[in-house]
């Protein structure tokens, strides 16, 4: 996943015309449109996965890590049509889901086609449990704590949106968590 600062930025200004470099345009427009300033996508560490049906395995794989903890990892998909899992996020714009010391342990992708799923998320993982983890919880637990509250929201986007005009004690919970209590 690549940052829409380092990525889209650096690669859209008119100059190129490409596909990929569209599709990239496609991703800016869409959180634009949502008027999320720079600050909030840097804050929230938004970026885009490429649609591709490899791009991640294949740099997960040039950085060291083996096909069993790719696997694992809840980012490849095995999908019936296909001899070998493929990348579980191509095409999306991605939200990275951190745990309170910031480390991040799960994603969610919005696609920007039209698509039967539009929010896929990660699956659980030993990282990962739905019901234990809130989406921006590292950035607004201490807000929480001052406030004796949260308010609990259910999208990504839900909490992005009031986050940047100030209002910080708010925890999103993964579209898929809603069936399990939140520890």
């Amino acid at each position: 996943m690549k940052s829409f600062n380092s990525t889209i930025g650096h690669s859209i200004g008119g100059r190129s015309n490409s596909k990929p470099v569209r599709k990239l345009a496609r991703h800016r427009d869409y959180l634009e449109e949502g008027r999320l300033p720079t600050k909030q996508k840097k804050t929230f560490r938004l970026g885009y996965s490429p649609d591709s049906w490899d791009a991640l395995s294949s740099y997960l794989r040039q950085k060291g890590a083996t096909q069993f903890q790719i696997e694992r990892s809840g980012l490849l998909v095995k999908r019936e049509m296909t001899v070998r899992p493929t990348d579980q996020f191509r095409g999306r714009l991605m939200f990275p889901v951190f745990d309170t010391q910031g480390r991040p342990i799960a994603f969610g992708g919005r696609t920007l086609k039209n698509e039967d799923a539009k929010y896929i998320n990660s699956p659980e993982t030993p990282a990962y449990v739905k019901g234990r983890n809130l989406y921006g919880l590292n950035l607004t637990r201490d807000e929480i704590r001052r406030n004796g509250f949260a308010i609990l929201v259910e999208g990504f986007l839900d909490l992005i949106v009031p986050y940047q005009f100030g209002i910080r004690n708010v925890a999103a919970q993964s579209r898929n968590s809603t069936r399990r209590p939140i520890k």
